[in-house]
């Protein structure tokens, strides 16, 4: 399986590449890097854990709008679970910590 997509990325003119190269090693790579450590900082990593779980369910909800691509009923409400906990995860550790 490699050995076909060698050739086709080869095939592939350099501008195309050097602009992957820059989203997927600069923006997706040390960008998420940069971002999780602030978020670690900033709400303590117990809280900052929760986030990466999401990623799934951020990716369907912005496949809506650009890609047209709509969750059926039993998708939007896995969803909205997950959103739900992520709020009460998050909101709660201050609650927990003020007693």
């Amino acid at each position: 399986m490699a050995e076909e997509a060698i050739p086709k990325v080869s095939a592939v003119a350099t501008p195309v590449l050097l602009i992957e190269l820059l989203v997927q090693g600069l923006i997706a790579g040390a960008g998420t890097l940069y971002t999780y450590s602030k978020m670690v900082a900033l709400l303590g990593p117990a809280r900052a854990a929760v986030f990466p779980a999401l990623a799934p369910g951020i990716a369907a909800f912005l496949a809506w709008p650009v890609l047209g691509q709509m969750p059926s009923r039993i998708e939007f409400a896995g969803l909205l679970i997950a959103v739900m906990g992520l709020l009460i995860t998050v909101t709660a550790g201050g609650l927990v910590r003020a007693r």
